[in-house]
């Protein structure tokens, strides 16, 4: 395997990148999910419709399956988007009241 940069940093320094410290185990796991994505780039090339599909669950639980192996199961990988709440036009309209235009004042109903 070809020697990366980050891999002849010496074990236990720490690299300075943009005003950030990065660890040495950090670069290792970023290296690990480097090497994963170009494995399944590669495998999504030779795969057909029907077997990609497979080959992708399969894959998707090795990825997964290293990430907990680097960073342990009490982090929350992918985390949930939080969905917003969208009030529909008739809730909006029974608790507001009209507005008249011409001097700012709210019409009695």
């Amino acid at each position: 395997m070809a020697e990366t940069p980050s891999s002849s940093l010496r074990k236990g320094k720490n690299m300075k990148d943009h005003n950030f410290m990065i660890s040495e185990s950090e670069v290792e796991a970023e290296q690990n999910l480097m090497q994963l994505k170009d494995e399944e780039e590669r495998h999504s090339i030779r795969g057909s419709k029907r077997s990609r599909s497979k080959g992708d669950e399969s894959l998707s639980d090795i990825i997964m399956a290293k990430i907990q192996e680097i960073f342990g199961n009490d982090i929350e990988v992918f985390p949930t988007k939080k969905q917003r709440r969208y009030r529909s036009l008739v809730s909006i309209y029974m608790v507001t009241r009209p507005v008249n235009a011409a001097n700012d004042t709210r019409v009695k109903a």
